[in-house]
């Protein structure tokens, strides 16, 4: 039988729950046994399993990463168990996967009703293409005259539904060939690169990427690890691969003569603003505690992005919707109109 997958509610109670058993002073172990009597026999018998491995020694994020647990919360189970801050690195992956899943309920909500008119605009189409269509045309015949050439566009469509599929779907499969050649031509940093550079969107992702790379730094650096040692470690990331190249390329820079706010300046997945918190806090010695306020400045305004793009979206979708009404109602009437003409 297949195994049914942690939705995201879930998995963000669970972290929830064990950052506030660790809180309360429970081992990791005793933690999940306490949950573990409040899930089902499914889910009771993966985290049984995942605390018999972590008996013998295998680190949190490893058993998290084989249930298939979200990536963003294997790797910061995977910095929490290094700095010493797990309970706070799990209350904080409860905290931002549940609003991941809030945003995309509300993204959900917004585009329920904008589909269902899609939708419904689609089988009034279907209706003119295979019922009104044809009445049409036999007026045109009666009267003797020439259709249109809205309405013999419409008149190929209806009569080569195969053909259109075929180039729709051969469209599609040169896309995603490409697509794929493509991907497996570029490194994952060199992918992401190009991600933040999308308009709209890139801005986003940048954020996301300055946000979670000062919040993991400033976390080792609060636990007493050097930054040297910050990003090496950072660098074996077990599901940001990019971040090996990424912080490869810092090392390079650094071993070139340049300094460190220059290094990280040059890299194209952070805002050009933590090349500045860095070189400050280097200067004033509060490295760990300003990376700590900018990465909260961070997700804020990334925040405040996703709630703009979610306000966006349902408008421009409406928008699209009017122009195929008006298409709609062009083919319907255009007809009648040049019928009339001709009486």
């Amino acid at each position: 039988m297949r195994k049914r997958r942690w939705s995201i509610h879930e998995q963000a109670l669970l972290f929830q729950r064990l950052g506030l058993l660790l809180q309360q002073g429970y081992t990791l172990s005793e933690a999940i046994d306490f949950m573990i009597i409040q899930l089902d026999k499914e889910k009771s018998s993966a985290l049984t399993t995942g605390v018999e491995q972590l008996k013998t020694g295998e680190r949190f994020y490893k058993v998290l990463s084989n249930l298939k647990f979200h990536p963003t919360a294997v790797s910061f189970v995977y910095y929490g168990e290094e700095n010493g801050q797990l309970a706070f690195s799990l209350k904080t992956t409860g905290e931002l996967l549940q609003k991941r899943e809030n945003d995309e309920g509300r993204l959900k909500n917004l585009l329920a009703y904008p589909l269902f008119l899609l939708m419904f605009t689609a089988v009034l189409f279907f209706v003119i293409q295979w019922k009104l269509l044809p009445q049409f045309l036999q007026l045109y015949n009666s009267f003797q005259t020439e259709p249109s050439m809205f309405i013999r566009f419409m008149v190929w469509q209806r009569n080569h539904p195969v053909l259109i599929l075929l180039v729709l779907l051969v469209i599609t499969a040169i896309y995603l060939v490409s697509f794929t050649i493509f991907k497996e031509k570029k490194s994952p940093y060199e992918l992401q690169c190009l991600f933040a550079k999308i308009p709209m969107f890139g801005p986003i992702y940048r954020l996301w990427h300055t946000y979670y790379i000062s919040f993991q730094i400033s976390q080792l650096l609060t636990n007493g690890i050097s930054l040297h040692d910050a990003l090496k470690f950072i660098s074996k990331d077990p599901k940001k691969k990019y971040l090996y190249e990424a912080i490869n390329q810092i090392n390079a820079d650094l071993l070139n003569g340049e300094s460190l706010y220059s290094a990280v300046k040059r890299i194209p997945l952070w805002q050009k603003e933590l090349a500045i918190v860095v070189l400050h806090g280097q200067l004033s010695g509060k490295l760990d505690i300003e990376l700590k306020t900018y990465s909260e400045i961070c997700f804020q305004q990334f925040s405040e992005r996703i709630e703009k793009l979610i306000n966006i979206i349902q408008p421009l979708i409406f928008t699209l919707l009017a122009v195929w009404l008006i298409v709609l109602y062009m083919s319907i009437m255009m007809p009648s109109f040049q019928m009339i003409n001709k009486i």
